[in-house]
C-alpha cells in the first residue's frame, strides 16, 4: 500500500466493470490475443487501435477520480 493513496489499489475495478463488463482484454475485444487466431482477428479487424483507446481512456479517467483525493491533498488516509 502506497501511503496516502485509497486503501484498495483495485477500488476503480468496480467501476471499470460497471462501464464496460469486465476487465479482460479477451472479453473486451471479443477474441483471445495469445492465440494465433485471436490475434489474427484482432489485426484484421484492427480492434487495438479502435477498441483499446476507449478502454485506456476509461481507465485513466477512473484512476484520475480514484486518487483526486490524494492528488488534491485532501485525502483521507491517517
Amino acid at each position: 500500500m502506497v501511503p496516502g493513496c485509497p486503501k484498495s489499489s483495485s477500488s476503480g475495478q468496480p467501476r471499470f466493470v460497471e462501464k464496460n463488463g469486465t476487465v479482460s482484454c479477451t472479453e473486451l475485444l471479443g477474441c483471445n490475443l495469445s492465440t494465433g487466431e485471436g490475434l489474427a482477428r484482432a489485426r484484421e479487424e484492427n480492434l487495438t487501435r479502435t477498441l483499446c483507446p476507449r478502454y485506456v481512456k476509461d481507465a485513466v479517467e477512473i484512476l484520475e477520480e480514484v486518487l483526486a483525493p490524494v492528488t488534491s491533498g485532501q485525502s483521507t488516509m491517517r
